[in-house]
């Protein structure tokens, strides 16, 4: 009987280590975008941006972690909604406001509260439709690409622009984070890249994709993933417009 009780009890001490390991994950990804906000508010903007881009290599992990492990649970997906308020939505409004608007807060406050906003908006809005959605497709802007967009822009900008803007392209740039805002909250289809597949691509083409993607942002660690998610974000747009030429639902 004792030996019976002593295997119940490891079997739920481990059961409990195995559930833990993917919010431990989540919670990573929280420090990084506490880090980022940091690190935004003592004016270090690279390691800011660095630590956004972090957050979001942990947030791809940790569900990745969970279904692994058979770990999903309410808890959990309620736990990665926060960590993404914080990482994707908290941290960039944070960080573009410091950057690139610090002496127009009448510009920068508007423009990164509506962002940070948005951004909640599209991760409630996904934790209630998630269920009905079709899974080939988000509904509006992932919460990740604009978050990263706007760190990989501020190490491109430090990089290749030394940082410095115009007037002009300062109300530029609010204008282009307020458009990433409301593609956000927005209906715009994006395509799911987790649905792409050897059935929706050949296998040769799809390894050769990565091996060329994976080299050259080795090569230019700045600029390739910025164009990258760039594209992704233009896609959504794009695809629609033609969608509703075409006549085409």
């Amino acid at each position: 009987m004792a030996a019976a009780h002593n295997t119940v009890q490891k079997s739920h001490t481990s059961s409990r280590w195995i559930k833990a390991a993917p919010n431990s994950i989540t919670a990573i990804s929280i420090f990084f975008g506490f880090a980022s906000i940091i690190f935004s508010t003592a004016d270090h903007f690279f390691k800011a941006a660095l630590f956004i881009i972090l957050a979001a290599a942990a947030d791809t992990i940790d569900g990745r972690v969970a279904r692994l492990l058979r770990a999903e649970s309410k808890f959990g997906i309620e736990f990665d909604s926060f960590a993404d308020a914080i990482s994707f939505g908290v941290a960039p409004a944070v960080l573009i406001n410091l950057w690139a608007f610090k002496l127009m807060p009448y510009v920068g406050w508007p423009v990164a509260f509506i962002y940070m906003i948005c951004a909640i908006l599209r991760l409630v809005r996904f934790n209630v439709m998630h269920q009905v959605e079709d899974v080939r497709y988000f509904q509006g802007l992932p919460v990740l690409t604009p978050a990263c967009l706007i760190a990989l822009f501020v190490i491109f900008s430090q990089n290749y622009l030394d940082g410095e803007f115009s007037l002009i392209g300062r109300f530029f740039l609010a204008g282009v984070v307020a458009v990433l805002a409301l593609l956000m909250i927005s209906s715009v289809p994006y395509r799911n890249p987790k649905a792409l597949s050897s059935k929706t691509l050949p296998l040769p083409l799809l390894v050769a994709v990565v091996i060329v993607w994976a080299a050259s942002s080795i090569i230019w660690y700045d600029a390739v993933p910025f164009f990258l998610f760039l594209a992704y974000a233009l896609s959504g747009p794009i695809e629609f417009i033609v969608r509703a030429l075409s006549g085409k639902r």
